[in-house]
């Protein structure tokens, strides 16, 4: 039998990988090309990614705060790739 924090996992990351397929195949049905779902797609694995943690078995809020301060900086970056700004 699968264990309660497996089965969180499974649960969530099938959640998410929902989520993240909608988003990709309205973007591409709509648009012909990927535009707008860039960002929830980049948001979706950032938060997959910070609560992780959560399922650990000790120091849960020292993991996910170490989790939020790694991954903060390279969401971003990756945000201000993706974000047509001029000037």
């Amino acid at each position: 039998m699968i264990k309660n924090s497996k089965l969180i996992f499974m649960v969530y990351t099938l959640g998410c990988f929902v989520a993240a397929g909608v988003c990709l195949i309205v973007n591409i049905a709509v648009n012909q090309q990927i535009t707008w779902a860039a960002y929830p797609l980049l948001s979706v694995a950032f938060v997959w990614a910070l609560f992780l943690p959560l399922l650990a078995k000790k120091h849960k809020i020292i993991l996910l705060l170490s989790a939020l301060t790694f991954l903060s900086l390279p969401y971003l970056l990756l945000l201000s790739r993706i974000t047509p700004v001029t000037d």
